[in-house]
């Protein structure tokens, strides 16, 4: 009969029960993401860690595990880009002035603004 080994990634020692060995690295590596060599729940599908070290063979089947692996053993910072758009407010003297802009804007970009309606539910439309 085999028993299941857990192995510590980080320095190889083995456990029996996973508690023992997420109570090692919490003692003996402080800072490594538990969660990222121990977790807490079984993957029986291994192909789960689909997010891989480019600088050593570690695997992680989370991309913030991965990016703090990266930034503890590897000093290398993940840097997210900014999605902040400015917002310009415009106002117009007029409609129709308002139409001359949408429609430059529209065949510059490509794009359509459209006059939101809402939707009709048919089922309910007419309830008395």
């Amino acid at each position: 009969m085999s028993e299941n080994i857990l192995k510590c990634t980080e320095c190889g020692n083995s456990f029996k029960f996973l508690k023992n060995l997420r109570a090692h690295i919490k003692k003996k590596h402080p800072l490594t993401n538990i969660d990222s060599i121990a977790p807490t729940k079984k993957i029986k599908n291994k192909e789960l860690y689909v997010f891989s070290c480019s600088e050593c063979d570690k695997s992680f089947c989370h991309v913030k595990n991965l990016n703090e692996h990266k930034l503890i053993a590897h000093s290398i910072e993940i840097v997210k880009p900014d999605l902040k758009y400015p917002i310009e407010c415009l106002e117009f003297e007029n409609i129709e002035n308002f139409n001359v802009w949408k429609n430059e804007i529209e065949h510059k970009t490509k794009s359509y603004y459209i006059k939101n309606c809402g939707s009709i539910d048919n089922d309910h439309s007419n309830k008395t």
